[in-house]
């Protein structure tokens, strides 16, 4: 199964020192099963700080990464909109799953941004 999604607006500050996490699932117990994909994180905050903080969408590894004939699931994808990620030292991934053929790596978004004022669009 595929990571889901977690979105996050806030109005002010993000301190996160914990973990957030939209990993795919691992294959299920069959030969031919591949990992799920990673899914999706979107921050968009004032500020972001943090010195353990953790993102994480990766790719779910395949039932038997050793000879099973399932792929490793694609890594999800990391979007972080701020006016300031000074305080931020944590750390992310998106990295793939592992298999007989691995997953490709997904994609991780930092945008810093100076507006105070006005309206931000966001298009997806």
């Amino acid at each position: 199964a595929g990571g889901g999604l977690i979105r996050l607006e806030i109005a002010d500050t993000l301190t996160l020192e914990g973990q957030l996490r939209t990993n795919g699932r691992w294959g299920s117990d069959t030969r031919y099963s591949g990992g799920g994909s990673g899914g999706g994180i979107n921050i968009l905050c004032r500020r972001l700080t943090g010195t353990t903080g953790f993102l994480s969408a990766k790719g779910g590894d395949a039932y038997d990464s050793g000879g099973s004939k399932g792929g490793g699931g694609g890594g999800g994808r990391i979007a972080v909109v701020s006016m300031s990620t000074n305080g931020w030292s944590g750390s992310n991934t998106v990295s793939e799953g592992v298999a007989s053929s691995n997953g490709a790596s997904g994609t991780i978004v930092w945008m810093v941004t100076s507006m105070s004022s006005g309206t931000f669009f966001i298009i997806e």
